[in-house]
């Protein structure tokens, strides 16, 4: 008999210590799947999924068109049973760019919309239709700030970049205008430093690259400042990307393989790496397939997929199985 890991099992298994040695196993997940909101343009359209409350409710970005340079990129909030899609504008960005991308369980959504009176990209919260900017305090004129996540305490973190957010990346988080840059990522040179998850403890995850191999790599940095990296055994290509951690230690992101398809995984407390893959994604192109991202405390996983049929990505929601 197949059942779902259950909240106390979960709990139990974030208990165990790490291991020395991770594994990457075929993950069984029940899938639920979804399009684009309803009432988007027709045609080339391409649904980001983001993050995911206790709720239910998921955030995430609507491309309305391709090259997306061309046509507005929004965000939407979906309620938990996809009743109810709020399009995300934020009024100070003149409907060009709006990007969902945290949600905690108050229902407030963090994320990064472009600021067209300061000129670059800049966060902000939205709760009940207000819209409330951020951005990191004292930064030379220019410099961009990109929201990622936020939780259940209003703890937002993220990165900021140079003007044209191509360098000068710098992790940070934002504790009710405390604001910590200090993250000691443990190889040297590392570059594109990225803070993409916060749980209500206070452990961070995120991304950055490392110059010996060009590939991208995973880190939590942990309540006492403490950095383990993560990387999905046998990531290749553009390698391991990290985008949520629950108040478990779960953790959850994507990956490429070497024959450069991507995958979803889900990262238990003790190390083992369970893959996603939602059934009919394409799986013969290169750099496309399932794509991982938030999660929350149930487990739920969610994240987007390219379909095999070639038509827009659909976002879906990933419960891992237990038999």
């Amino acid at each position: 008999m197949k059942k779902l890991l259950s909240l106390p099992l979960l709990a139990a298994l974030s208990a165990l210590p790490a291991l020395g040695q991770s594994t990457l196993v075929k993950g069984e997940f029940v899938f639920t799947t979804f399009a684009a909101p309803a009432g988007t343009p027709a045609g080339n359209n391409a649904l980001g999924v983001q993050g995911i409350n206790d709720v239910g409710a998921i955030t995430g970005v609507v491309f309305a068109g391709v090259p997306y340079g061309t046509t507005p990129i929004y965000g939407y909030l979906r309620s938990f049973n996809g009743a109810t899609i709020t399009e995300l504008q934020d009024p100070a960005s003149d409907g060009l760019l709006t990007l969902g991308y945290g949600i905690n369980d108050l229902g407030t959504v963090a994320g990064t919309y472009f600021n067209v009176a300061a000129g670059h990209l800049s966060g902000f919260t939205y709760k009940t239709g207000t819209y409330t900017s951020f951005d990191v305090p004292g930064l030379p004129a220019g410099y961009e700030t990109y929201v990622m996540g936020i939780n259940n305490r209003g703890v937002l973190c993220g990165y900021t970049t140079a003007p044209g957010g191509f360098s000068g990346y710098v992790p940070f988080v934002d504790n009710n205008g405390t604001i910590d840059t200090n993250f000691n990522i443990p190889t040297p040179g590392a570059t594109v430093v990225q803070a993409t998850s916060i749980n209500d403890f206070g452990a961070v995850v995120g991304t950055y690259v490392d110059p010996t191999t060009n590939m991208v790599r995973g880190y939590l940095r942990g309540t006492n400042g403490g950095i383990t990296l993560i990387d999905v055994p046998g990531a290749a290509f553009i390698g391991t990307e990290v985008f949520g951690i629950n108040d478990l230690g779960w953790i959850s992101g994507d990956f490429y393989d070497a024959e450069n398809h991507r995958h979803g995984f889900l990262r238990a407390p003790e190390g083992t790496y369970y893959q996603i893959d939602v059934p009919g994604a394409a799986t013969d192109t290169a750099a496309e397939g399932t794509a991982g991202a938030g999660l929350n405390n149930f487990g739920a996983v969610v994240g987007h997929y390219d379909p095999a049929d070639g038509g827009p990505e659909r976002g879906y929601i990933a419960l891992l199985v237990q038999r």
